[in-house]
């Protein structure tokens, strides 16, 4: 059995801050007190063991209040995405017998299409009862059923991960303790909470006794200024945020730096790793996915440019090994350890080796002292000629060139080579790139096999809901 951190961190440290936004913020025994109120309501509610319960809603303190109140009695929460259409949403609910869904006002009207229990957040708080208070210790089974959490589906329809609570705990304790995280640091919740990278800050922080500072959304001007009022000691973001964050800065220093920037979710471009080294920013770079609730591998603060090139070494709790060809060493990343989800929802089944490591579909190698380099999806690697080809790798110097913000590299038929690569170009101004330039800056760092056939320059590559590049979509406009 495991100890709820929540309860645990309420015994040992009432007084001490646990979670805030811009207006509020409570102690660990206030919080742990209104989760218990809140636990009380829900079971009046007929919530039981094993109810699913929808959350619609943006980020808030009300959200991870019900959130841990759904985990103490053993009712599983399903954090939907806010961006995504009712449809969408239906299609994902299909795999689930949920008992209702919770909502803020924002998302009121689509929440009341999803389900005809629909149930405002806010109302809940406030109609449950007061005064509850209990102080024992809580056990919590590590092989129950905690969450689904939905995959971005970036490339095709969405699964629903069921973790368990023993998988977001060990998955934590892990991070923190490669991740230096106490009591008086305040690490910053800009990642939804539909978002497994966002549910990871909530354990973070339980169990190392920090405080939650929940942001609403992601805004540059004001990060930066809760940075420099030394607000927050902890960030994650992915690459693509700590770009905006910077350029918003437009080169002013930093008053105070963070502790610890967290980076996941996409490579980091060679041209973003010199911007770090640069401004000594205390960068960690991870890798991970929603099937091992979150990070897999990470590196450590301090590391230098060349380790955090890489995805790091990987965590406790977790292991990782190849699985690649004779005289191969790049091949399917796989992992196994108390972070693996318990499986899929509906009929699709967790893609296992024959001795039970999960195969995560991504392609890479581990180097002679355990450093993990990812190279891309296996989904994505494509065959031209008889040579492989890795669109990740392209895509890493071409944000590199000057005026480039992001790129993707789709793979077309082609009669004569099978396969053949088109590179698409994001740039906040169009008519500054010209593709000559782009193709000579290419031809002097990859093999001819791995020029693109054809270089497009848009003022924004579409994405999905979790902000990551729509390849799919992509893929029909190059077809096109």
């Amino acid at each position: 059995m495991l100890n709820c951190p929540l309860r645990q961190a309420a015994i040992s440290s009432p007084n001490a801050p646990a979670i805030c936004d811009a207006n509020r913020s409570l102690t660990f025994d206030e919080f742990d007190r209104l989760v218990t109120s809140i636990a009380h309501e829900f079971e009046q509610q007929g919530v039981r063991t094993g109810s699913h319960v929808a959350i619609l809603s943006g980020n808030s303190i009300e959200y991870v209040v019900v959130l841990m109140a759904l985990i103490r009695i053993g009712a599983i929460c399903v954090p939907l995405n806010t961006r995504l259409h009712c449809v969408e949403l239906k299609r994902q609910l299909n795999q689930i017998d949920f008992a209702m869904v919770l909502t803020d006002e924002a998302n009121q009207q689509t929440a009341s299409e999803l389900h005809p229990r629909t149930i405002s957040i806010s109302d809940l708080i406030n109609s449950a009862p007061k005064g509850i208070v209990t102080r024992d210790p809580i056990d919590i089974q590590p092989s129950r059923d905690c969450v689904v959490v939905f995959t971005s589906g970036s490339s095709g329809t969405a699964k629903g991960v069921r973790l368990s609570f023993g998988n977001l705990h060990y998955n934590a304790l892990g991070s923190n303790e490669n991740l230096p995280l106490a009591p008086g640091d305040t690490w910053l919740l800009s990642l939804p909470l539909f978002h497994v990278g966002g549910l990871g800050i909530v354990f973070r922080c339980l169990l190392a006794g920090a405080q939650i500072f929940v942001s609403r959304r992601f805004d540059t001007q004001e990060l930066n200024n809760l940075i420099d009022a030394g607000a927050v000691t902890h960030l994650s973001l992915v690459p693509s945020m700590l770009t905006q964050l910077l350029r918003e800065r437009n080169g002013r220093g930093f008053a105070k730096l963070p502790k610890a920037i967290l980076l996941g979710g996409a490579p980091v471009s060679e041209s973003l790793l010199r911007t770090i080294r640069e401004l000594r920013l205390p960068v960690i770079v991870s890798y991970g996915m929603t099937e091992t609730a979150s990070q897999v591998t990470a590196t450590k603060l301090g590391d230098p440019l060349e380790i955090l090139a890489t995805s790091g070494r990987a965590l406790p709790y977790r292991e990782i090994r190849i699985e690649s060809g004779p005289g191969s060493a790049v091949g399917e990343i796989c992992v196994r350890g108390k972070v693996v989800c318990l499986g899929y929802t509906g009929d699709a089944n967790l893609p296992l080796t024959d001795d039970n490591w999960f195969r995560t579909g991504d392609i890479g190698s581990i180097d002679a002292d355990g450093f993990l380099t990812v190279l891309g999806r296996k989904d994505g690697m494509f065959i031209s000629g008889g040579e492989n080809i890795f669109p990740e790798e392209i895509e890493r110097l071409v944000v590199g060139f000057p005026g480039v913000t992001a790129a993707a590299v789709i793979a077309i038929d082609n009669a004569d080579w099978g396969k053949r690569p088109v590179l698409f170009i994001e740039s906040a101004n169009i008519n500054s790139i010209d593709e000559r330039d782009i193709a000579k800056f290419l031809s002097c760092q990859l093999a001819k096999f791995k020029l693109p056939d054809r270089i497009i320059v848009l003022d924004q590559l579409p994405r999905t809901t979790l902000d990551k590049i729509d390849r799919a979509a992509l893929e029909q406009l190059a077809k096109s």
